[in-house]
């Protein structure tokens, strides 16, 4: 449960990270 929710962070964190740059650019 915790394993699967830590994955889910992680790859929300790097989904946001990846379009931060993206809205910064506009």
């Amino acid at each position: 449960m915790i394993n699967g929710k830590n994955r889910l962070v992680k790859t929300t964190v790097a989904f946001v990270v990846a379009i931060i740059p993206s809205l910064m650019m506009v």
